[in-house]
């Protein structure tokens, strides 16, 4: 084959790295982790990374550093054109065979007795076709699912991709479904086809309290775990797919709640901690007595007395007052409290019966009352499904919406919300859902097995779950079906 390109010609920098774990099919270049596509090899996703960020920096030819998991380390240059040249020096004149993954790089279109000696030429078309350069593969289509899951969903997934063994699953206002990769990356994938549109290496070990607010009038991502308070800036520069995540420092003695206007931290002594500059946080003074609620758009924080939902502007002085109702046996500040989306919080009081109730904050009105066995405890996080109003927090479920009801659900561990259905698996039963608000008995489907989870999140287009296969997890997407699929 013909070279087009003078090896002298290529400047010595950069040297781009890639390295390689062919047998765990991972690779990084220049520190950052590589994803092959469904059915891609890793040596042909790093050659592509490599044309790719070549492009992107306008570089006609780059000079690449190659070391693998064995130890070997080779040189090769590669164009914006796909043309890839080896250019190994040999250790010495005995060195006749190349390495497992520079023989899948380097086809064998040369004789034998030259294929390890430097100089050795060969198109990259040989190695990735046309369309990996430019479009990703779906991932895992049609795997079937190890779960059995309601009818309404099918038993083979749209796509299907490793995470971590401890991953969740959530998903963004813009539809992209955020997991944790098997590289402890945190990764926001298309929803149609799982192609990441961005990742993260700032991973929180919940992410079941990550949310999409408002930091300061910027759009962000906000999450907390442990002792740090995590922000990214989703406004990312175009052709980035790297987030960096804020870090904050929390002393685990303050409550931090992200599902209002805006994150608050709740510090203690009458002190609250709101946005600020630069993902700073300025500190706001409360009046003494009341409980913070949720920082406001503008800065400031919105606080509740033993009757009234009390604002606080950004100077600390007190903006506006809502009074609000409670039950005739009640007359002290919430015990508990949680906000389920900007303008609604579920409050509890730890009575002689211990009392919940959801307000709405513009107007203070009750929206519904119940008493229960026992309230949730405070650090129980909020599952959320704002399009339908809905929430589950601990072991009770809410609504807010058009026929507003709390109710204890004992007995049943609660995974999912959508739709005002709360989907969860039974302590002594398999997986169920039930129509919050409803009298009616939790709902049961045909499962492969009583161990069978309830899925771990459902949008309005598929159900979300995560299974162990031999020693990978994989997360799978099951698509919406207008057909029954037969479970047993």
């Amino acid at each position: 084959m013909r070279q087009t390109i003078d090896p002298s010609a290529v400047p010595p920098f950069p040297i781009y790295t890639l390295h390689l774990d062919e047998d765990a099919r991972q690779l990084t270049l220049d520190g950052v982790p590589l994803e092959p596509s469904f059915g891609q090899e890793p040596h042909a996703a790093g050659i592509e990374a490599v044309i790719r960020k070549a492009t992107s920096q306008t570089l006609e030819a780059v000079r690449v550093r190659v070391h693998s998991n064995t130890g070997d380390v080779w040189d090769m240059i590669v164009t914006a054109e796909g043309e890839v040249i080896d250019t190994t020096k040999p250790a010495d004149d005995t060195e006749k065979r190349p390495t497992r993954w520079r023989k899948a790089v380097l086809p064998i279109i040369l004789t034998v007795g030259i294929l390890g000696i430097a100089g050795g030429i060969v198109a990259v078309r040989g190695l990735i076709s046309d369309d990996e350069l430019d479009v990703w593969k779906t991932p895992g289509v049609e795997a079937q699912i190890p779960v059995a899951l309601p009818s309404e969903y099918s038993s083979h997934a749209s796509w299907s991709i490793p995470v971590d063994k401890d991953s969740d699953v959530t998903a963004l206002e813009s539809g992209h479904i955020l997991s944790t990769n098997p590289s402890g990356e945190l990764v926001a994938r298309d929803p149609d086809t799982a192609q990441p549109a961005w990742r993260s290496n700032d991973v929180p070990r919940d992410l079941g309290t990550l949310v999409q607010t408002q930091w300061q009038s910027h759009e962000v991502l906000a999450a907390y775990s442990g002792r740090h308070l995590y922000v990214w800036n989703l406004q990312l520069p175009e052709g980035q797919q790297r987030a960096h995540a804020h870090t904050i420092e929390i002393d685990h003695q303050w409550r931090v709640d992200v599902n209002g206007q805006s994150p608050m931290i709740d510090m203690g002594d009458w002190v609250v901690g709101v946005p600020g500059e630069n993902y700073s946080l300025n500190r706001l003074v409360i009046p003494a007595g009341t409980r913070p609620l949720t920082a406001t758009s503008s800065g400031g924080v919105i606080t509740v007395s033993q009757d009234s939902f009390v604002t606080v502007d950004p100077a600390g002085e007190v903006a506006a007052t809502v009074k609000y109702d409670t039950e005739d046996d009640i007359h002290t500040v919430p015990d508990q409290l949680w906000m389920v989306d900007e303008d609604h919080v579920l409050l509890g009081w730890d009575a002689k019966h211990p009392t919940l109730s959801v307000y709405r904050l513009s107007d203070g009105e009750r929206l519904a009352t119940t008493t229960v066995k026992h309230l949730p405890r405070q650090a129980s996080v909020p599952i959320l499904d704002e399009a339908s109003q809905s929430a589950a927090v601990g072991d009770v479920a809410l609504s807010w919406g058009n026929d507003p009801a709390i109710q204890q659900v004992e007995g049943i561990e609660i995974s999912a919300v959508h739709d005002g259905m709360a989907y969860g698996k039974g302590q002594s039963s398999g997986p169920v859902r039930l129509a919050i608000g409803s009298e009616e008995a939790p709902e049961p489907w045909n499962t492969y097995s009583p161990d069978d989870p309830a899925p771990d999140f459902i949008t309005e287009d598929a159900a979300y779950v995560m299974a162990p296969q031999l020693d990978e997890t994989i997360l799978y997407q099951a698509p919406v079906t207008t057909r029954n699929e037969d479970t047993q």
